[in-house]
């Protein structure tokens, strides 16, 4: 599996340079709970980052939910 970062330089020439990222606690609502198998209010850790290139453009947007009882979240940024 590639990087990201490695794809967009070498692929598409654009340097990822910074991201900005937060992490906050949710709960979970109906669509959440389906499709995490989880409980409506089960609590979640809400995950967001935006990532820029040189030119400060957005490169890259993701949020995503995790189940704090079944994700550990490490974070390693170059």
């Amino acid at each position: 599996a590639r990087h990201l970062v490695d794809v967009m330089q070498e692929v598409y020439g654009v340097q990822l340079v910074r991201a900005v990222e937060y992490v906050e606690p949710v709960v979970a609502d109906g669509y959440a709970a389906r499709a995490l198998s989880a409980r409506v209010r089960a609590p979640l850790f809400q995950i967001e980052r935006i990532t820029y290139a040189m030119n400060d453009a957005v490169a890259e947007y993701r949020r995503a939910l995790l189940r704090g009882d079944a994700y550990r979240y490490r974070i390693e940024l170059r």
